[in-house]
């Protein structure tokens, strides 16, 4: 695939119709869609192809990170095009309200100015707030001294899942809020559940929740995904917050967890109790990037285990 030009922050996604990527542009050009049934015929020229795409009535903060559902197993949709969600805070301009935007793009390889982007589906959801220190890339003050470290605001974390079920779809994404309305900064993880009735059908809101971490800490740099049997696993990376006791009781450094659901709980909750995967044994470096991916998958075999990767710091 020959990208005449690509931005940075490119989110990947499987479709039945092409591989979804989405960048941090200021372009028009807001979604690319690949080719996936390319065949390579052995011309020392040929390439797959590849088309571009606005996202009609989008808003950003200065930053621009939309992101396709990606199909979790290979258990594709029989029809309806391949959805793509942000976040829209009323903090921003030209929001009025908070919600989700939803678009449906629709390719047609066969002709490929026959391929659609929808107007955009708005989905209320309870009031949140993302914005952290005006959009800046530090945010988060780490313990003992250390400098502050990016929130990841304005961002659909990676990666926006997708499951076909009997009887419904499911789609499934986090994004970073700021949980604190006293003035003070404090990380947390909104996620959403939207669902299908069937292929191609109107998405809407199942459930939603706001996961907080215990001890006052950070929640942030989320990923989710869904199993086999509608069970949800959220891995997270968690630092001391404002309140976060110093008394030795409470690990302050950034670290990674996870906590989760099963499917019979109550909607909008995690009721699985923070656990810890891997300890960090320091600050993240000064001047350093923090985060920007983490991926929690399902495993492929069982469609059950969850695997999740993150970064922390290491000795």
């Amino acid at each position: 695939y020959n990208f005449p030009n690509v931005s940075d922050y490119n989110k990947l996604s499987v479709w039945r119709d092409g591989y979804y990527v989405t960048e941090n542009t200021g372009g028009s050009t807001k979604l690319w869609v690949l080719e996936r049934s390319y065949n390579f015929d052995g011309s020392p020229n040929a390439e797959a192809r590849m088309a571009g795409f606005e996202l009609p009535g989008i808003v950003i903060n200065g930053f621009h990170s939309p992101q396709a559902l990606n199909i979790t197993n290979d258990n594709h949709p029989t029809t309806g095009g391949c959805p793509i969600v942000y976040l829209q805070d009323d903090a921003w301009n030209g929001v009025d309200t908070d919600h989700i935007k939803l678009w449906e793009a629709t390719m047609d390889w066969d002709n490929v100015e026959n391929s659609t982007v929808s107007p955009p589906l708005e989905i209320a959801v309870t009031e949140f707030t993302s914005v952290f220190d005006g959009g800046a890339f530090a945010n988060l003050t780490q313990p003992n001294g250390g400098q502050d470290i990016d929130a990841l605001q304005a961002t659909i974390m990676n990666q926006a899942q997708f499951r076909k079920f009997d009887g419904h779809n499911s789609g499934v994404f986090n994004f970073v809020v700021d949980t604190d309305i006293s003035g003070q900064e404090l990380a947390g993880i909104r996620w959403i559940e939207l669902r299908q009735d069937v292929d191609g059908g109107t998405w809407s809101l199942f459930q939603e929740g706001t996961y907080t971490a215990p001890d006052g800490k950070h929640a942030w740099h989320g990923s989710m995904a869904m199993d086999s049997e509608g069970n949800i696993g959220l891995g997270y990376t968690s630092m001391a917050g404002p309140t976060t006791p110093t008394d030795g009781s409470v690990d302050l450094v950034l670290s990674s967890y996870y906590t989760g659901r099963f499917a019979s709980d109550a909607p909008g909750t995690m009721s699985i109790e923070e656990t810890l995967i891997a300890k960090g044994s320091g600050n993240i470096p000064g001047g350093e990037r923090y985060g920007d991916y983490g991926k929690m998958d399902v495993n492929p075999i069982t469609d059950k285990e969850f695997w999740f990767l993150n970064e922390y710091v290491g000795a």
